[in-house]
């Protein structure tokens, strides 16, 4: 099957032409090889081939464990034929087994490309033109149990001399690992501790208009420029002019709306003119306000990286040797452990050059304290077992490395690990852990909070259905009292009494009018508001209340002292609600007496287009920790079973309601006095 039902634009025929016209080239080029190389071949046939065959047999097994420990695997595919054949590492990555892995057709592998992105891919293959041959994407697949896993390709398509596109090669790595980690870091939280000297990518700051204002020494020896001069330049400056339109929009769309930009390749200008390539990532820095004021930038030279890719064309095992081993630490061992090679990076991340590190025992680049918990396992590599661990690398200069250890027993008897730094995983791994930590913390005080809240709801109800209870129990009471009443009223106009019996028909009659008087305060005070404001008699109102509560302060020897200003004007006001409001502070003023008696000393006056209510008591006072949160919804200084903690909150947004104040002024120990200013006409 052709790639035509996928991409529609390549054709079958041009394929073959084209695959013919490589062969015959290839052929020439063996021919040519064999002329040369006839003596030799001639004279060394037998053990030239059977050496051959065996260093050839070698290199392939080690090949193949480098792509195993890179998550890497390569492929050839056949248009014409639409054949495939990968590498055997491509087993654990695809997840499949026998030869429905290492050879299959194209048709099934597209069918395991995730739908949302095989059009792309497709596309991707459909533009490639001998002048454009290369390409690198990544794109998601199933894998044979159903999981799905990120790829990155890169590939190089072969053309014939008519241009027409004949087998395609290139070389696959599992980069799943690396997406979740960056997700993880999308969702982690806007900071970046990475930026200091040591890091082997340049660092540098820059103001929202791209004055540079701040980098580290990598980054001034990579543009060739003191730290100093930079400081005098903006970004702009030291970015070729093709590539402005481009960086702009990136500061537009992805790094001021989201806070951070993706990975992104742009060129520099160095102080000599010379331009090379970098990628980069910036980071959005705000300040207090939420106000963009910086830009964080961490570049890195991909010079050698598009070196490598340019050699891809040339060799893919080059290139595939070039991007492993220029990414990741490698270090090779003896038989007996000890160092035997080592490349750049693992030299630079030790600190020290390779002819220090030869003869060593691979053992003493880590803390003994640490080898005694977690031993190094020749015994298990030489099972033929590959080991990965983490594990801390001692620098040099004392400091340590966290890395990632893969490692294997080569066919030689050698051995070879690959070390890829975990800095940054285990930072955010901690961050993370913190970030949780102080969750949980916040999550059980905010349960706790819920959980008292919901005790004083309760309480609340419980008031409320005494509250409802008592209105029902006044009406009830009503209707035999006014009998009783009428029968004491006709007993007094018809019957013949003497003088002692008249007075206690009397006093009969007037504990009736007051029993008459507390039932109907009862049902006035329980009566839902209307919410309509009338006029409002104060002194009335501080009447009726006291007369609920006589029996209460009397038992408990509480005195009660009126100084009632004569005239008071009337107040508009929803009747209601302002007896709610005295009557929370005379309750609070009673239990401030606590059980010892006291004096409620209640006080009315004209202040300028207000009158004022005065509620003093002698109680214990408040205490001064207490006075800041005295309005607060739900505190309280009394016992869950005693109080809310919403009366004077509820009596503060009531008089603010009606345009008035309430205030107090109170010492422990002496009493509290409240004092509620409302408005006498409210326009």
């Amino acid at each position: 099957m052709s790639i035509e039902n996928f991409a529609s634009a390549i054709s079958k025929d041009r394929l073959i032409e084209d695959l013919q016209a490589q062969l015959k080239a290839k052929d020439q080029e063996i021919a040519r090889l064999k002329t040369r190389l006839s003596p030799e071949i001639n004279s060394h046939h037998c053990c030239s081939e059977k050496a051959f065959a065996e260093e050839t047999a070698l290199a392939e097994w080690k090949m193949q464990q480098a792509l195993l420990a890179g998550h890497s695997f390569t492929f050839d595919w056949d248009p014409t034929t639409d054949q495939v054949q990968r590498s055997n590492s491509c087993v654990p990555i695809l997840g499949l087994t026998g030869e429905a892995a290492i050879h299959n057709t194209g048709q099934d592998f597209f069918q395991r490309i995730h739908p949302d992105d095989r059009d792309r891919f497709v596309q991707i293959l459909h533009t490639l033109t001998p002048e454009t041959a290369n390409y690198s994407t990544e794109f998601r697949v199933r894998r044979g149990d159903g999981a799905i896993i990120v790829l990155e390709e890169t590939g190089m398509a072969y053309f014939d001399a008519d241009g027409k596109p004949e087998r395609i090669f290139g070389v696959a790595t599992d980069i799943s690992a690396r997406k979740q980690a960056e997700a993880e870091l999308r969702r982690s939280e806007e900071r970046y501790r990475l930026l200091h000297e040591s890091l082997r990518d340049g660092f540098v700051e820059v103001t929202m208009e791209g004055r540079i204002i701040d980098c580290n020494e990598v980054y001034s020896r990579m543009l060739g420029y003191s730290a100093e001069e930079l400081r005098l330049l903006t970004y702009i400056h030291i970015t070729p002019e093709c590539w402005h339109e481009k960086e702009a929009a990136i500061v537009r769309d992805q790094i001021i709306p989201q806070g951070y930009s993706d990975i992104y390749e742009k060129e520099y200008r160095q102080k000599d003119g010379t331009v090379f390539p970098v990628d980069l990532r910036t980071i959005l820095i705000r300040d207090d306000d939420g106000q963009p004021v910086a830009m964080w930038a961490i570049v890195r030279d991909i010079t050698e990286r598009r070196r490598a890719e340019e050699a891809l064309r040339l060799s893919e095992e080059r290139y595939r040797e070039a991007v492993e081993l220029a990414v990741d630490g490698i270090l090779m061992g003896s038989a007996d452990g000890k160092i035997i090679g080592a490349n750049s990076q693992m030299q630079k991340w030790l600190g020290s050059p390779l002819s220090q590190l030869l003869g060593l025992h691979v053992s003493e680049l880590f803390d003994p304290e640490e080898l005694k918990v977690k031993p190094l396992r020749f015994d298990l590599l030489n099972l033929a077992q590959p080991l990965v661990n983490e594990r801390n690398l001692r620098r040099s200069d004392g400091t340590s490395l966290p890395v990632e250890m893969h490692s294997k027993r080569m066919p030689d008897g050698t051995y070879q690990s690959i070390y890829r730094d975990i800095t940054e995983r285990k930072k955010y791994q901690d961050e993370l852990k913190s970030v949780n930590d102080e969750l949980e913390r916040r999550v059980e005080l905010r349960t706790q909070e819920l959980q008292e809240t919901q005790s004083r709801l309760l309480h609340i109800e419980k008031l409320s259905a005494i509250g409802k209870l008592s209105a029902s129990i006044a009406h009830e009471f009503n209707s035999p009292l006014q009998t009783v009443m009428t029968v004491l009223k006709g007993l007094r106009l018809d019957g013949q009494f003497d003088d002692g019996e008249l007075k206690l028909l009397e006093a009969a009659i007037g504990e009736s009018e007051r029993m008459k008087g507390l039932i109907r305060c009862l049902q006035d005070f329980y009566r839902p508001s209307s919410g309509r404001k009338i006029l409002m008699n104060l002194h009335a109102t501080i009447d009726s209340l006291l007369l609920l509560h006589k029996f209460d302060l009397n038992r408990k020897n509480i005195k009660i002292e009126l100084h009632y200003e004569e005239r008071l004007p009337h107040i508009m006001a929803i009747p209601d609600q302002i007896k709610q409001v005295f009557l929370n502070l005379l309750n609070n003023a009673a239990e401030a007496c606590l059980n010892q008696g006291g004096v409620i000393s209640i006080s009315t006056w004209r202040e300028k287009d207000q009158v004022a209510v005065a509620i003093r008591d002698t109680g214990v006072g408040i205490q001064r920790s207490d006075m800041e949160h005295i309005f607060r919804p739900f505190f309280s200084t009394k016992a869950n079973a005693k109080g809310t903690g919403l009366g004077l909150s509820v009596s503060y947004g009531i008089i603010k309601n009606h345009r008035g104040d309430i205030r107090f002024e109170s010492k422990p120990g002496e009493g509290t006095t409240f004092t509620v200013m409302l408005p006498i006409d409210e326009k």
